[in-house]
C-alpha cells in the first residue's frame, strides 16, 4: 500500500472497539464500512494523531532491519510470514493484515483519507 496509508493501520488496529467492528474479510467495501460505523469513525483523526511518531518509528525500525521495504512510494513486507502469536497479538497482527489488504484495494489513498475524515 502506499505508505501515507500506514498511518490509517494503527488507528483502526488499535483500539478495540474499531477492531471489534471491523468486517471479516475484504470483500465488505469501505465506504459500506464507514457508513455502518459513524461512531467509530469520527475518532479516528485524533486517534490517528496521536500515533503519528510511534507510526514513524515503527516504518524506520521495519526498514532499517529489512522486514519492510519502500518501493515506488508503496510500503510492503520483506518477508511476510506467519508469526507464531497468541492471543491480542495474534488479533492485533490479523487484524493489521486484514486492513492492509482492505485499504491497499482502494484505487486512490486520498479517498480512504476522505471516508476516514483524515488528511494524508
Amino acid at each position: 500500500m502506499v505508505w501515507p496509508l500506514s498511518f490509517v493501520v494503527a488507528p483502526l488496529v488499535l483500539h478495540r472497539p474499531t477492531r471489534s467492528a471491523l468486517p471479516s474479510s475484504t470483500r465488505t467495501h469501505l465506504p459500506k464500512w464507514v457508513s455502518d460505523h459513524p461512531a467509530l469513525v469520527a475518532g479516528l483523526p485524533s486517534r490517528s494523531k496521536s500515533l503519528i511518531p510511534a507510526v514513524r518509528e515503527g516504518l524506520r525500525f521495519g526498514l532499517r532491519f529489512d522486514l519492510l521495504a519502500l518501493e515506488n512510494g508503496r510500503v510492503r513486507a520483506v518477508q511476510p510470514r506467519q508469526p507464531r502469536t497468541k492471543g491480542e497479538l495474534k488479533e492485533l497482527l490479523r487484524s493489521a493484515a486484514l486492513v492492509g489488504r482492505w485499504i491497499a484495494k482502494s484505487e486512490n489513498p486520498s479517498t480512504v483519507f476522505a471516508l476516514l475524515g483524515m488528511r494524508p
